[in-house]
């Protein structure tokens, strides 16, 4: 072999090395250089999130700038009585720190317990939490929202928002917040998720947060997004994933990988067991479904129409009831819609067994730029873009278009056998007047419910449905891993021909 091609093999050899190491970085333990900025050993960036049943389990996570402090959590049933305790793996090293992560089990339904996480070398304030309810114990209440990126005053307000506002109508503090993606502006900069958890501990020390990516996450082998959350075991490394809470099944989702043949049929193979079986589990009376890019938007991006014949025919197979979607910086509600198009507005906006799932986008979670906050400018983003404008129920795009939230309360009335999703949207008012989270107006965007009759296998005796375990884990990271190597050696054979014409050449 001449020299040249022999340099050229080593070359690839040391790409695919790195790309190797660059996936075992992603998938948990990639290494830095430590800024000296970062010093605290106190912990920063508490957050809650779960792998198992929330009813008996609580995962808390948060950040210092050393590994070598501890990873406990000091926990019980009062503030002044943390007796028990729990101690996590071997933390997550990162480009700033490290992440710790311990998970709480044992524990009992529909409890609010309180913590401090940390140890001998500084602990957090003492925060709480509620678990799950039993199956059957009564309804729920959660928040949606996403796109938050990297404005940190405003997903300030709209973390600050769920906290004051989730509870006017219902009564009860929101028991779990969803995100839709494009958490941060860049998923490859460390500092960035550092920020955001900061920034959200007020709200996600106190009540779980379930992440979905968003386009913003995903930067290839270079996406520290894996690293950042822990979420559900099953689907597929925290791309998707399903979980229960009281009688609504959650399914999160991924758009950004959706066109890649493999990768597609994995989806939704997971996908249609796993729908199946939430309507086999007669604990289950209600299936919402979140992720970025929405199937049906009529401003600022285009819907996904690609993805309205694969997973909309699933969801209308399986009658799902909500569809939460972000990526697009307003909120929109259509009409309850099928996958083909077809809208039925009967009831609107209090609908009665409507035959479609209800999309609604809620990408609102904080300003990104100019064009969403100056008036002059506002008009180019957030016009009617599309024909799918006929969808569109309702859309805030003309006015306060940045900073909302979707409160949601499902209750459960067996008297008269009836079950209801309540949604209000609350929002910023006083965005063009530099809102702080100490200073800021809002208020009640929109509302609209569902009702819907339960079923006679909600009064039979629980039927315990298994829902569907991993598919192959870290999938994803293996077909980038071929697709680089595709290109290296793609680079690698022109290479050698350039080489060969050009030694042809000389002779």
């Amino acid at each position: 072999m001449h020299k040249c091609e022999r340099i050229t093999r080593s070359l690839m050899l040391m790409c695919l090395v790195l790309v190797l190491f660059n996936i075992w970085c992603t998938a948990g333990n990639a290494s830095s250089i430590i800024p000296m900025q970062y010093t605290t050993e106190t912990p920063a960036g508490v957050r809650l999130s779960f792998i198992h049943d929330p009813a008996n389990s609580m995962t808390v996570s948060w950040w210092t700038a050393s590994g070598n402090t501890d990873s406990k959590v000091f926990y019980g049933t009062s503030p002044g009585n943390l007796t028990s305790n729990a101690t996590g793996t071997a933390p997550v090293m990162v480009p700033t720190g490290f992440i710790h992560n311990v998970e709480l089990a044992g524990l009992s339904p529909d409890t609010e317990y309180f913590y401090t996480c940390g140890g001998a070398s500084g602990n957090s304030s003492i925060f709480n939490f509620t678990t799950a309810p039993s199956p059957r114990a009564r309804g729920m209440h959660f928040a949606a929202y996403g796109d938050t990126r990297s404005n940190q005053v405003r997903r300030r307000i709209t973390a600050d928002m769920i906290l004051q506002n989730a509870s006017i109508d219902y009564g009860t503090d929101a028991e779990l917040v969803l995100h839709a993606g494009d958490i941060v502006s860049r998923g490859t900069e460390q500092d960035q998720f550092d920020e955001f958890s900061s920034d959200v501990q007020p709200l996600a020390a106190h009540v779980p947060m379930m992440y979905i990516a968003g386009n913003h996450e995903i930067g290839g082998l270079n996406s520290l997004y894996p690293q950042q959350f822990l979420e559900p075991a099953n689907g597929n490394d925290g791309w998707y994933y399903s979980f229960n809470w009281g009688p609504v099944h959650f399914v999160g989702l991924d758009t950004e990988t959706h066109g890649i043949p493999l990768l597609d049929a994995m989806d939704l193979s997971w996908m249609r067991e796993d729908f199946r079986r939430a309507r086999l589990d007669n604990t289950v009376l209600w299936i919402v479904v979140w992720f970025h890019q929405p199937l049906f938007v009529s401003f600022s991006h285009d819907s996904r129409v690609d993805l309205r014949e694969s997973w909309g025919a699933l969801f209308d197979e399986f009658k799902v009831d909500l569809v939460l979607g972000g990526h697009c910086h307003a909120y929109q509600r259509n009409y309850p819609v099928s996958h083909d198009g077809t809208i039925s507005t009967a009831g609107t906006p209090n609908y009665v067994n409507p035959p479609y799932p209800m999309h609604v986008v809620a990408g609102a979670g904080a300003v990104n730029s100019d064009s969403e906050t100056n008036a002059s400018l506002r008009d180019d983003n957030f016009i009617a873009r599309s024909n799918d404008t006929i969808f569109d129920a309702f859309g805030n795009r003309t006015f306060f278009p940045s900073n909302s939230f979707v409160n949601v309360n499902v209750t459960v009335d067996e008297l008269t056998n009836t079950t209801r999703l309540w949604a209000e949207v609350y929002g910023l008012r006083n965005f063009k007047n530099n809102p702080t989270e100490t200073n800021y107006t809002s208020g009640k965007i929109d509302a609209f419910s569902i009702t819907k009759d339960i079923p006679e296998t909600w009064y039979q005796p629980a039927n315990n449905i298994t829902y569907p375990g991993k598919t192959l884990p870290g999938v994803h990271n293996v077909i980038l891993l071929i697709a680089t190597i595709g290109i290296i050696t793609i680079v690698d054979l022109l290479v050698i021909v350039s080489w060969r014409k050009s030694k042809k050449h000389v002779a």
